[in-house]
């Protein structure tokens, strides 16, 4: 079978990262239910305009973010998956890892779409990947001073999974894409999981409820099989920091004058 590298790599945890259940973040279940089905992000395709920026990673984190900003402050955000990707290196190796963009998101930021925007004038993969203006990079740090971003893996058990979805939706790995009788997809024997989505929720016994960065049939849902567990899964912490509106805001105001953002 042919398997198609959409941009996940499998990265082994380290000694120094956090695991659910270590209690590092310290923090609490936000969501009992488990499902994040009222919070969903907007929809957003990685091959949009035709090209393959193997960002599924980062489309995933991100998607993760914009979720918990709904359910948590009630902040329809969308940040730019351009932006992230660039920064974390995707480019060079045709996707990248769950751990290094998380933690370049958690170290230098991101900006808004809108600031730097996949829309239909990028239509080349090297325009998706466009060197991008040093200001941008200060602007990032907003979300910086806004948020505490912290991620920590998730063990490939039911158990976990299904307790991790009450902090947060998961980064899911997954096999893209076959289905079995049941119309629900899985990851073969003798494959490897070969890219990212985020896993909003479930059906006991039945099925994972993901979203993807790829549409069937007109839709980015989709349902994974309950067996075929991911072969790593992240969860994700994001609190608001209380920030001096006079000075940060007002440094970010006079930035976006002085670019005309």
């Amino acid at each position: 079978m042919n398997s198609i590298n959409h941009g996940f790599i499998l990265e082994s945890p380290q000694p120094e990262d956090f695991i659910f259940g270590d209690r590092k973040l310290g923090d609490v279940p936000i969501n009992p239910s488990g499902d994040w089905s009222d919070y969903l992000p907007d929809v957003e395709v990685q091959n949009l305009n035709g090209i393959e920026p193997y960002a599924c990673v980062t489309f995933t984190i991100l998607n993760c973010v914009e979720t918990l900003e709904r359910q948590e402050y009630c902040i329809a955000a969308n940040y730019s998956d351009r932006f992230l990707a660039t920064i974390s290196d995707t480019k060079k190796n045709n996707g990248a890892s769950p751990q290094s963009v998380a933690q370049d998101l958690k170290n230098m930021g991101c900006v808004k779409e809108n600031d730097l925007p996949f829309d239909s004038t990028i239509n080349t993969f090297d325009k998706f990947y466009a060197p991008i203006d040093k200001y941008l990079y200060t602007l990032a740090l907003q979300f910086i001073a806004e948020f505490n971003f912290g991620h920590s893996y998730v063990p490939s058990n039911v158990s976990a999974l299904k307790e991790s979805l009450t902090y947060s939706p998961l980064l899911f790995s997954t096999y893209a894409w076959t289905k079995d009788d049941n119309d629900l997809y899985y990851r073969p024997q003798g494959e490897s999981d070969n890219h990212a989505v985020m896993c909003y929720g479930y059906v006991e016994g039945k099925y994972w409820k993901v979203l993807d960065s790829y549409k069937d049939n007109g839709t980015v849902l989709k349902n994974i099989r309950w067996d075929s567990l991911p072969q790593q899964a992240k969860r994700f912490t994001l609190h608001r920091q209380i920030i001096s509106e006079s000075n940060w805001q007002n440094f970010i105001k006079l930035l976006r004058q002085l670019f005309g953002l």
